[in-house]
C-alpha cells in the first residue's frame, strides 16, 4: 500500500499539482519531485492539517476519525477516501476514489475510478520461472482449492504468497510436491522472474492487483469470475465459478499452460487515469496524501 500511495502523490506531483505526502519513512529516491514534499509521520492517524485543496487519505481504519476531523476543520467537501483494496467504508460524507470494479455502497454520492495497478505497463519486469503463482495461502484467496490443484498436478511447481492466511494454511503446503511458500513479504519486482502463470481461485477481490500485473507481461491467467476481475481484465483471463471443483480448475490451468504466453493486456498509462480521476473530483492545485 505504502508504493501505491507513493506511485500516486508521483503522478500527481508530474501532472503539475504541489503535493504533500504523508510516509512512515522517507520514500525511495525514484519517488522524489521538486513538487511533492514528503511528511515522514509514524504512526500517522489524520493528516496533521486539511488545508490543501484536496485531501486523499487511505487509512481505512482510521476513515471515520479522518472524516470527523475534516468535519471540524470544515474541509469535508474537500475530503477523499482512496479505496484501493478490501472492503469499502461508509463515506460520513467524503468522496470516494474507488479501484474499477469495486462494489460502492449507496451512501457514496461522489465516486471517481481509478485503476490502481496501471503503473505496471511502465516497469514490465517479465515473467520468465517454472512456478504457478498462487497469490493467497488462505481461504479467502482460494488456497485451499489451489493446493487440490496442485496435488493433483505432481509435475508442476508453485509459488504460494501468504496473505492473510492461518498457519495450518501454509503448514498444508508441506505436503505439495514443488511448492515454496514465501513466508515473507514478497516486493512485486521479486515474483514476476519466478513464474509463468496464476492461478487464483479467490473469493473476494477488489481489483486483482497480482492479476493485472501478471497480464501486462502475458502471462495466463485463471481466476475466479468476480465483478472486479472482470473489471480489471476483461476478456484476457480464463474466468471459472468461485465454487468450481478442483478438477475444472487443473483443467482450466493445463490447458492456459498449453496456450502459452499471450499478447499483453494493454492498460492506459498511469498518469492519464489519475488526471480523469482528479478531474471528475473536480481538484484544484494543492493536494494531500496520506
Amino acid at each position: 500500500m505504502a508504493i501505491a500511495v507513493a506511485r500516486l502523490a508521483l503522478e500527481l506531483a508530474e501532472i503539475g499539482h504541489d503535493v504533500r505526502a504523508y510516509a512512515e519513512e522517507e520514500p525511495a529516491q525514484r519517488f522524489q519531485h521538486p513538487r511533492l514534499q514528503w511528511l515522514v509521520r509514524p504512526g500517522l492517524f489524520v493528516p496533521d492539517e486539511f488545508t490543501a485543496d484536496l485531501v486523499i487519505s487511505a487509512l481505512a481504519p482510521v476513515w471515520r476519525r479522518t472524516a470527523a476531523a475534516a468535519t471540524g476543520a470544515g474541509a469535508l467537501e474537500r475530503l477523499v477516501y482512496w479505496h484501493h483494496a478490501g472492503g469499502i467504508q461508509p463515506s460520513y460524507g467524503g468522496s470516494l476514489l474507488a479501484a474499477s470494479g469495486a462494489e460502492v455502497p449507496v451512501d457514496w454520492q461522489r465516486v471517481a475510478w481509478l485503476r490502481p495497478s496501471s503503473w505496471a505497463i511502465e516497469e514490465p519486469t517479465p515473467g520468465s520461472g517454472p512456478a504457478i503463482l498462487v497469490p493467497g495461502a488462505g481461504l479467502p484467496k482460494g488456497g485451499h482449492v489451489a493446493r487440490a490443484v496442485a496435488l493433483g498436478l505432481p509435475g508442476l511447481r508453485w509459488f504460494v504468497l501468504r496473505g492473510r492466511c492461518a498457519l495450518e494454511d501454509i503448514s498444508a503446503w508441506a505436503s505439495v510436491e514443488g511448492a515454496r511458500v514465501a513466508i515473507e513479504l514478497q516486493v512485486q519486482a521479486s515474483i514476476w522472474p519466478r513464474v509463468c502463470a496464476v492461478l487464483a481461485p479467490t473469493r473476494a477481490e477488489s481489483y486483482g492487483l497480482l492479476l493485472v500485473e501478471a497480464a501486462v507481461r502475458g502471462l495466463p491467467v485463471v481466476c475466479s469470475d468476480l465483478p472486479a476481475t472482470r473489471a480489471a481484465l476483461g476478456g484476457y483471463a480464463t474466468l471459472l465459478p468461485p465454487e468450481a471443483p478442483p478438477q475444472a480448475w487443473s483443467d482450466a490451468l493445463l490447458e492456459a499452460l498449453a496456450a502459452g504466453p499471450r499478447t499483453p493486456l494493454r492498460l492506459r498509462p498511469y498518469r492519464e487515469e489519475v488526471a480523469e480521476a482528479l478531474a471528475l473530483l473536480a481538484a484544484p492545485q494543492g493536494v494531500e496524501a496520506a
